[in-house]
């Protein structure tokens, strides 16, 4: 634990092997739930065997996202005028990180503008959202035990920019060994506004392997799947048989999504697209290299109180503090 750049090598390698094996990956979420419960004392999320909860998480099993009840219009208007108070940060596809700037700046800039983490946190309205017993329950289902929010992120992706970008192009993510993602769209969207696309069941480890060994050269293929950062429309259509799905929606569609599928935010071509996400993980790999990003639940925060309560600090541990 004190060699943090071993710890996180030995951490993504373990999430490489478990991404094809499911065994195995069942084994790790027994143990970390075991270590929860035995260890930690931490208690289950309630709920997460609910009628509403269980038909909502075998369909994202299924397909490897859900689409949930539409949020109501007054929260995402409170929501999208907060932010719009917001500066953004600009990303240089180099990783550089540029400067904060107003929102209309940014715009004519780069391909996507991206809130301050605190700021993300402190959103009205997300972390209640986020910590729901719908949320939150499927969430646990598919972790597999009481998840920590690893991170919330809200960004901008601008339209009318030269070409994709980044995460604009199709690719897979490898945040936690369990994991899954909470999106909300606070503008509408639809095929021309940036929707996600996901091809369906592309996050199982059947689905993979059956990719590989349907492809004329396995370990090209396993090169491209696990070493490619950033993959093309026409090998994605090369690789997997079932159709890309676009989620679209008006303002406040929101779903939750196992990202270690096959996905992309398509670039919008018509007008801007508002976006927040909460990364529900079982260990907490993304914050272990990074500074704490933490604000206080007081007077000036828009974080209600019991966020930082047992035991559901147990999952806002890395945001919240009293």
């Amino acid at each position: 634990m004190r060699d943090q750049k071993a710890l996180q090598r030995g951490h993504l390698l373990a999430m490489i092997q478990t991404l094809m094996d499911e065994r195995v990956n069942q084994m790790f979420t027994e143990a970390i739930n075991a270590y929860q419960t035995d260890a930690l004392g931490i208690s289950p999320v309630s709920g997460a065997n609910d009628e509403e909860v269980s038909e909502y998480f075998e369909k994202m099993k299924q397909d490897g996202f859900v689409v949930l009840p539409q949020v109501d219009r007054d929260t995402i208007d409170q929501m999208r005028m907060w932010i719009l108070q917001q500066p953004v940060r600009l990303e240089s596809n180099l990783g550089d990180r540029l400067s904060l700037m107003p929102v209309d700046e940014a715009r004519h800039k780069m391909n996507v503008g991206k809130l301050e983490a605190p700021a993300s946190i402190n959103c009205p309205h997300l972390l209640p959202l986020a910590t729901d017993p719908l949320r939150l329950g499927i969430a646990a289902r598919w972790c597999d035990t009481r998840p920590t929010i690893l991170l919330t992120l809200i960004w901008w992706s601008f339209a009318g920019r030269p070409g994709a970008k980044d995460a604009q192009l199709f690719h897979l993510d490898l945040d936690d060994h369990r994991f899954c993602k909470f999106f909300i769209y606070l503008t509408d969207v639809t095929e021309e506004d940036g929707p996600h696309v996901f091809v369906p069941g592309s996050h199982t480890p059947t689905a993979l392997l059956e990719a590989a060994q349907a492809s004329d050269d396995p370990q090209v293929y396993q090169e491209w799947l696990l070493k490619k950062l950033r993959k093309t429309d026409e090998e994605v259509k090369q690789y997997f048989a079932t159709d890309p799905v676009s989620l679209t929606g008006p303002a406040g569609t929101n779903f939750i999504a196992v990202t270690r599928g096959v996905h992309k935010g398509l670039m919008p071509v018509r007008n801007d697209r508002l976006v927040c996400q909460v990364v529900y993980g079982a260990t907490p790999f993304l914050q272990i290299p990074n500074e704490p990003q933490s604000i206080a639940t007081d007077a000036t925060s828009n974080v209600p109180d019991y966020l930082a309560e047992p035991p559901i600090d147990f999952t806002t541990r890395y945001m919240l503090r009293k």
